[in-house]
């Protein structure tokens, strides 16, 4: 058996099978580059992963994973696929970059795996270290990527609350009764310091949908916003005065009566105590039998 492998891989025509890879890798690049795919505007659709990569390429690693045969496969399958051929979109370059040590990636082919992988970590732990090592083996979108997407989703939420005229989630449907619960938050309120410390309030709003009603879905948030700041109100800038407009102060008389208090009555028993004592020690009377009292 030894021989036999040995046979076949000496007379196996290595040039051959570089040059269809070869081939097959020119196809597929080509319309990896020129794929127009996905482009992030605030939400994932279900059809989204499907969209940003070719199927050439989808076609050549359902391949490689699963056989030439590629009518029964699962679903399992299909993500695995899509997430590879995702990693694969996001890594592609143009022309190669031998001499250039920092990690780049072309926002043209940004498929939606990096950029969820990005969110759900920050949004988990919030770790620029982690987020730039997922980064630097190629899974996830930079850390600066993540702030601007959460900033451009942050400022279109804005607009909305003015376009709506209240503070509410964006999640929220319209045409549903609210409960709102008010608690508050403390972490860590024996700390001597405000940095290690905080005290808050968490605010819940919870609908309840029916069969008959479930609501209107808000339309989703569009990221990049206008581009317009959104500034605080007047309330929140400019701070009152606290000082008096007049040289005269006016104080209002107190017509209320004093208050009598019990340690009058206990120095006016004293008092007596002290007269009568006086009045004994002076006395004809005086004993030592004699009570003061």
């Amino acid at each position: 058996m030894q021989t036999m492998l040995k046979h076949a891989l000496q007379n196996r025509n290595c040039s051959k099978d570089a040059q269809i890879l070869r081939q097959a890798a020119n196809i597929v690049r080509k319309d990896l580059l020129d794929h127009q795919g996905f482009k992030f505007a605030g939400t994932f659709s279900k059809q989204s992963q499907e969209k940003s990569v070719p199927m050439s390429a989808e076609s050549l690693v359902t391949m490689i994973l699963n056989g030439p045969n590629i009518k029964h496969q699962s679903k399992c399958d299909t993500q695995t696929c899509l997430t590879a051929c995702q990693i694969m979109l996001h890594n592609t370059k143009k022309e190669p970059t031998s001499h250039v040590t920092a990690t780049k990636h072309s926002l043209e082919r940004e498929p939606p795996l990096p950029i969820y992988i990005g969110l759900k970590v920050h949004t988990a732990c919030r770790s620029r270290k982690l987020i730039e090592q997922l980064y630097k083996i190629g899974v996830c979108v930079s850390y600066d990527r993540v702030l601007q997407l959460g900033e451009w989703m942050a400022a279109s939420a804005c607009e909305r609350f003015e376009e709506d005229g209240v503070v509410a989630p964006v999640c929220l449907r319209k045409g549903l009764f609210i409960v709102a619960a008010i608690d508050n938050l403390n972490h860590n309120p024996t700390a001597t310091t405000a940095t290690s410390s905080f005290h808050g309030t968490g605010i819940s709003l919870f609908q309840m949908p029916t069969k008959d009603n479930i609501g209107i879905e808000l339309p989703p948030l569009k990221v990049p916003s206008s581009g317009q700041r959104n500034t605080l109100p007047k309330n929140y800038t400019e701070v009152p005065a606290v000082a008096l407009q007049t040289n005269t102060v006016s104080v209002p008389e107190c017509g209320k009566s004093p208050i009598e208090s019990c340690i009058d009555y206990a120095k006016e028993q004293k008092k007596q105590w002290s007269d009568m004592a006086v009045q004994l020690f002076k006395s004809d009377q005086m004993s030592c039998e004699t009570t003061i009292s």
